[in-house]
């Protein structure tokens, strides 16, 4: 395998030869994969490990999109599946949301999709909705060959291909997302991307929440609302509230001094399982600006448009006291914590305590960060929110 493989018709005919399908359903998403394959073929600098890593990933992406309207077609029943206005984390990565997504998501009245859901949303070829084994092997699989491949993952977001995560892998499939650029340094298809329609990735959101709703039924799921989470929520405030009316949403607070470094270092390492050539200070600023982007327009939104129906959550709480954090949630969005609900999260607690996991090591020097310089670019969060920030 070699950097052509990287080509969309290269990619397109393999995924149609793969499944034994044609149809893509609508064709918005190809101008993102011409854009991406560029990017990642003359930018991107991949290693042999990332050509075929990125190549295998839209080749799924791809199968996946074929299987989703072989479903929708065969079984006209999944569009009528209604999604109830969801519950949704958001905010700065490295502030405690996946705990607490984990946390709600552990209660059965709520509906989430684990890491293996967002990474294949559609059965394998030949598999069926009920059993999803092959698809739980595989995103096992996956995660096990980044860990082995740099450990310093685990420190900072506890990969479960089991468990509750976020919903940027279903934003992915449309290729409307900025996933590919967590991976790897894309900057062309970062800029193009950010001026695109994003109703077009949340709307295929949209699409697949309703399949994995409806697979979810077939293996007798009763939840009666989705726990989605993702800080790239940020970007797009606006676009999650037009599709989806209703919504609540929970903001998660931390000093950024802390989260910003720290999410860098996670995104270099990211990057360094694709390339042998990656810049700790490209990351850094390209994602810094990125995070001040995100913030400054989802503050914006708050501010000018009549809506409140949120939650803010400090780190702080969220770390000292998760249960009463919880109790918020549940009192927030109406739903009961019910005794049974109280015993299990405690129990969840003491299962996925954060001492288990090595402690994340990075330097802020390293990403050519200074305290002065960050808190000067911050402070307009910092003012905003300076009751959850610590």
């Amino acid at each position: 395998m070699n950097i052509d493989s990287l080509k969309p018709a290269s990619l397109i005919a393999t995924a149609q030869k793969k499944t034994g399908l044609r149809d893509f359903g609508k064709k918005e998403f190809l101008p993102f994969l011409n854009c991406l394959c560029n990017a990642l073929r003359y930018e991107a600098r991949l290693n042999k490990a990332g050509i075929y890593t990125h190549t295998q990933r839209l080749i799924d992406i791809l199968t996946s999109r074929m299987q989703v309207e072989d479903y929708y077609r065969r079984y006209p029943e999944i569009d009528y599946e209604i999604v109830a206005p969801p519950l949704v984390i958001t905010g700065l990565p490295r502030t405690g949301s996946t705990l607490l997504q984990r946390l709600i998501a552990n209660d059965p009245q709520f509906l989430s999709a684990a890491y293996w859901e967002n990474r294949f949303p559609a059965p394998f070829v030949n598999e069926g909705a009920v059993d999803p084994t092959p698809r739980i092997e595989a995103a096992k699989t996956e995660v096990a060959t980044m860990l082995n491949a740099v450990p310093q993952l685990a420190s900072v977001h506890p990969l479960d291909a089991e468990a509750a995560d976020e919903e940027i892998l279903l934003l992915e499939q449309s290729l409307c997302s900025t996933n590919s650029q967590a991976l790897v340094n894309i900057p062309s298809f970062a800029q193009w991307q950010e001026q695109q329609d994003q109703r077009i990735g949340y709307a295929y959101l949209k699409k697949l929440l309703k399949f994995i709703q409806w697979q979810k039924r077939q293996r007798g799921k009763k939840g009666r609302r989705w726990i989605l989470k993702t800080p790239h929520h940020l970007h797009c405030i606006d676009t999650l509230f037009d599709t989806f009316p209703g919504a609540q949403i929970i903001q998660t607070h931390r000093n950024p001094l802390v989260t910003i470094p720290s999410i860098t270092s996670f995104t270099y390492f990211l990057f360094k399982l694709s390339s042998d050539e990656v810049d700790p200070m490209v990351v850094a600023d390209s994602w810094n600006k990125k995070w001040i982007k995100g913030l400054k327009h989802s503050l914006n939104f708050y501010t000018t448009t009549p809506y409140t129906n949120v939650l803010d959550v400090a780190y702080t709480e969220m770390i000292k006291r998760p249960l009463d954090v919880l109790k918020k949630v549940y009192q927030f969005c109406g739903f009961e914590l019910s005794k049974e609900g109280l015993s299990s999260a405690k129990l969840f607690l003491q299962l996925n305590d954060r001492n288990k996991r090595p402690i994340h090591q990075y330097s802020a020097e390293t990403f050519g960060f200074k305290e002065s310089r960050l808190k000067q670019q911050y402070q307009f969060y910092c003012d905003a929110y300076v009751n959850y920030i610590r």
